[in-house]
């Protein structure tokens, strides 16, 4: 399976359920000018195209991952040295509710999904005016655990509370996660059980999946909605 499809498929899934995403697509590699020795590394037919959401007309809007926020720069395991607990309070950072409610809906959706790789660099903080910050649109939204040699249970890149694999992911998490931000139902649980009842309904309605991709979700869809649920 080729992994722009699965991207371009799980992007347009996660647009579906309401995750704030970019315009996303994928184009046959004959209609790209030559990118040089190394573009197209396992000779693939398609690229897969995002819109960049840091630049607009007037310049550069300034972006920073969670890495950046945290101090992790570089390339390294730096990433994957933290927990979604972490993440949450960098996205509501006391009080910014629209992107605590977001980065819980894109939580819930790479559960669903089987992502098992949002790690700190795969969310970031946008400054549209320069000066707010809020969460930024969504990106390298991925099934991972398709690509897997055993997809069954896949690992989180960050631990949730010290839960480090999928399966082991439970309404409580998101409940103790409630708590320790001091915030309302409609901040996190509400979240939840609103992204689970979108993603089945857009899951419903037949969206257009690699094969690979769409076998995980339709087999673990159940049980992991039944985890999540009240």
């Amino acid at each position: 399976m080729v992994l722009q499809a699965n991207e371009h498929a799980t992007m347009c899934l996660a647009g579906q359920v309401g995750i704030t995403i970019p315009e996303t697509a994928l184009w046959d590699r004959s209609s790209i000018d030559d990118l040089g020795p190394g573009a197209w590394p396992a000779g693939e037919s398609r690229a897969y195209v995002i819109r960049r959401f840091d630049r607009i007309e007037q310049g550069r809007v300034h972006i920073e991952d969670f890495a950046q926020v945290l101090g992790k720069h570089g390339i390294g395991e730096g990433k994957y040295r933290s927990a979604v607990e972490m993440t949450a309070a960098i996205a509501y950072r006391g009080h910014d509710r629209a992107s605590l409610r977001e980065l819980v809906r894109r939580t819930v959706f790479n559960l669903l999904a089987g992502n098992g790789d949002a790690h700190l660099k795969n969310w970031s903080l946008i400054y549209p005016d320069r000066r707010t910050a809020r969460l930024s649109p969504a990106y390298d939204l991925v099934c991972t655990a398709s690509h897997l040699p055993n997809p069954e249970n896949p690992d989180l890149a960050l631990p949730f509370f010290g839960e480090r694999t999928l399966d082991a992911v439970t309404r409580g998490l998101f409940a103790r996660l409630q708590k320790q931000l001091r915030v309302g139902d409609e901040d996190v649980l509400d979240v939840v059980d609103e992204t689970v009842e979108r993603f089945r309904e857009a899951w419903a309605a037949g969206p257009d999946m690699p094969d690979a991709v769409a076998a995980w979700i339709a087999e673990h869809l159940d049980p992991t909605s039944r985890r999540l649920s009240a």
